[in-house]
């Protein structure tokens, strides 16, 4: 029976996508790295064992999109062939070598017919497409959430405000930029201890900044 793995970068027993793929009546096996440092061992090892737990006419889902380019990559040097789907693209814009490296292994990649990615705003797939000078179909697919109950609130206006937070991917240096020059915008920051030491002398009138919060 046909079956989706879905390769997960940090421990989760109850995966909500898990969950929804199941309710559609999939076959899915949830596949957690043994440890949820970030470092390439523990993103290599996830990926080798979706790769040796899978079959051909499986379908890898990888949660953390360069899981999905070094199962892409293993899969051929193994002669393990799978249809792979990368979510949400998140390629940093840098111009060091280690970038230009990563960047070419993206572009070979998702010019493959075996993988196939999502990104999470309809300007993105032009952005990258011009990163990586090509011509990639990208799918678009907004970032989802489960949200557990205890964690909603009422909805109340706050006019016009604009929130910036988490680390991955996140371009500080133009968000802080932005915030300076938007003062008739509220901007409210939530960052990590090493963005705010390095931004918090800036006097924005109209930025709350926030670290280290749970």
């Amino acid at each position: 029976m046909k079956k989706i793995i879905l390769l997960h970068d940090r421990a989760a027993d109850l995966h909500f996508l898990v969950l929804g793929l199941e309710d559609k009546g999939f076959n899915v096996e949830l596949i957690n790295n043994k440890s949820n440092k970030s470092d390439f061992p523990h993103w290599l090892g996830g990926c080798l064992t979706a790769l040796y737990k899978s079959k051909k006419s499986d379908v890898i889902i990888c949660w953390y999109d360069f899981q999905a380019i070094l199962c892409w990559l293993f899969s051929i040097i193994l002669f393990r062939p799978r249809k792979i789907i990368a979510l949400n693209i998140l390629l940093k814009d840098k111009t060091t070598l280690k970038n230009k490296l990563i960047s070419i292994l993206y572009r070979k990649a998702l010019n493959s017919i075996d993988l196939k990615a999502t990104v999470t705003s309809k300007e993105l797939p032009d952005i990258l497409n011009r990163k990586l000078n090509s011509d990639i179909q990208f799918r678009l697919l907004h970032d989802v959430y489960n949200i557990d109950k205890k964690q909603e609130i009422s909805f109340f206006d706050k006019g016009q405000t604009v929130f910036v937070g988490g680390l991955n991917g996140r371009d500080w240096d133009t968000a802080f930029k932005v915030a300076e020059k938007m003062q008739n915008v509220n901007f409210t920051f939530v960052c990590s201890s090493i963005i705010y030491n390095k931004f918090k002398q800036r006097n924005i009138s109209n930025l709350d900044l926030h670290h280290s919060i749970p």
